[in-house]
This record gives structure tokens, sequence and C-alpha cells, in this order.
């Protein structure tokens, strides 16, 4: 029951320069990604944008009960995110889906967009160049794989349990994610079935079809190795 303001991007301010194979996007300037988890200072109640406004009476008394009764606030921050607080912020929205008991999508999610974030930190951080910073990357780089491990598992459980659209996206740029997260995995059978799933399709738009195509031959190359 209390207001709060948050930083945004605004609208137009960034530009789309490219997305990464499994659809992360890459913007000019700033990684507008930081900004996505919304938390409140008062209570600790925290999620994804695209969620927060969705709540239960019955997920708003876990919340209480789990998240505020512990909660002590955030770490002052500048004008701007680093990745650290970006990950943090993001890092409290899980908690709070899972205290919750949200949808195995939105957990799923959540922790793509930190294993994202640890992937924008590990660019940043190698473009500084610096041998004293090898510790931390390598650091970011497991954190960016165990959630993007968690987030692999999260998506496979919901597309087996939930109707689409998941999160936004409808079935082929759900199964061309998860397809696309396989790939990088190892999980070359499930990368494989997907990905011919969306080749087949009447229904799958053209821009999905091409990426299915190009991660396709990535497939094959792979196995070909």
């Amino acid at each position: 029951d209390n207001e709060f303001h948050s930083k945004m991007i605004r609208t137009g301010k960034v530009k789309l320069l490219s997305a990464d194979t499994d659809l992360r996007p890459k913007y000019q300037l700033v990684d507008s990604l930081k900004y996505d988890a919304l938390v409140c200072p008062e209570c600790g109640y925290a999620s994804l944008s695209r969620f927060f406004k969705f709540m239960m009476p019955a997920q708003a008394k876990l919340i209480r009960e789990n998240i505020s009764k512990n909660f002590s606030g955030l770490p002052k921050t500048g004008s701007t995110y680093t990745y650290d607080d970006a990950i943090l912020r993001h890092q409290l929205a899980l908690a709070n889906a899972i205290v919750k008991k949200a949808k195995n999508s939105e957990k799923a999610y959540t922790c793509l967009k930190i294993s994202w974030l640890y992937r924008g930190q590990i660019e940043q951080l190698e473009a500084e160049q610096r041998a004293d910073l090898a510790e931390k990357i390598q650091t970011c780089r497991q954190q960016e794989n165990a959630y993007y491990k968690q987030a692999y598992e999260g998506f496979i459980d919901a597309i087996a349990s939930e109707n689409f659209p998941i999160c936004g996206m409808d079935e082929h740029t759900v199964n061309y994610l998860v397809a696309s997260m396989a790939y990088k995995l190892g999980h070359m059978d499930v990368a494989s079935k997907l990905v011919s799933a969306i080749l087949v399709s009447r229904t799958a738009g053209r821009t999905v079809k091409d990426r299915a195509y190009d991660l396709k031959e990535q497939i094959i190359e792979k196995l070909h190795e």
C-alpha cells in the first residue's frame, strides 16, 4: 500500500542494435535489461515489470510473511544501475516468485533475465582487458550458466503445463527460445526436435522460421564436429 518510484528507460531513447541467438536484446549506450525488475523499497515485493501487477491475496500474504518481515531495504544506487545493482534486484524478484508460488514460466523468465545480466556484465568486464578481473569474470560465467540451466528447466516445465502465450510469447517463439537454450546447453536432441517443429509449422511466421533455420545449420555443424 505504498507508492514508489522506479528507474526506467524512456521509450524510444535506446536503439536496439541486435539480439543474441537466444533472443537477448543488445541496445546502444545502455543495457535496458537492467531496469526490468521493479522493487518496492518499503515491503520488498519485487517482480519483473511484466508480472508486477498480478497478485492474488494468498500470494500477498506469503510475501508479507516471508519477504517483508525480513526485508531491510536495498543499497542506494547512483543515477543509473550497475550490473551488480540490477542482478540484486532481479534476484529479489526471483525470491518473490518462488515465495508466492508463481508459475514455472515466471520463475524461468526471471532466471533467464538474470543469466543475461551476468552475460552483459562479462562483456563489460572483458572489454576492460584487465588481468585482475579474470576471477570475477569466471564467477560471473558460473552464475550465468547456473541461472541459464534453471531457466531452461523451468521453460520445459512451462511448455508441458501452461497455455500459450507464455511470458507474452507465442508457441513458436517459446519453442525457438528453448531450442536455442538447449543448443547452448548441449541438448542437441531437444534443440533438433523443437527446430523441426517450427520449420514444418504452417502458422509460424517468417522471422521465427528464419531464426530456426539458422539454428538448424548450427546444430548440424555442431553434430559433425
